[in-house]
């Protein structure tokens, strides 16, 4: 999906625990790691799928404006073509979810009963640690090495 309308006002930063399966997490029920701040992007009203004959164009749009926005406060960014090439490229590593160890205390089930239809909806990848294939660090040693000026 392209975001086809991405600027500064879209981004916003905020806790793990505001974002965490669509559900607010109680404040006895938190670990530390859902104090980690996570960013999120809003407002998809103007959004196509990356097969629309324009995605590239508006996915590289978004990109030229939201660079723009953090060199102008002196923040390092990539180049527009290696953010593109991040964004773009498919993950190098790829966990599928075996559906039939999903049990009743999965973080992905709801605990009712289930069709298969259901199933599928929850095991759709809401955030990015949901992903198959991500990897924060490997991602990030992907940005820093690319930050840093290594290919």
């Amino acid at each position: 999906m392209v975001h086809c309308d991405l600027s500064e006002y879209n981004i916003l930063i905020c806790p793990q625990w505001q974002v965490s399966e669509g559900q607010i997490i109680s404040p006895v029920k938190r670990s530390l790691d859902d104090d980690t701040l996570q960013v999120v992007l809003i407002d998809f009203a103007s959004a196509v799928d990356t097969k629309h004959s324009s995605a590239i164009t508006w996915l590289k749009r978004d990109l030229t404006i939201v660079r723009a926005f953090f060199e102008k406060k002196g923040i390092k960014t990539l180049s527009n073509e290696d953010a593109e090439e991040f964004v773009t490229a498919p993950f190098d590593e790829v966990k599928p979810i075996d559906i039939d160890t999903i049990d009743e205390e999965s973080d992905i089930c709801t605990g009712e009963q289930e069709t298969e239809t259901d199933v599928v909806e929850a095991t759709t990848p809401n955030s990015r640690y949901n992903l198959l294939g991500w990897s924060d660090e490997t991602n990030m040693k992907l940005l820093l090495e690319k930050l840093s000026g290594g290919n």
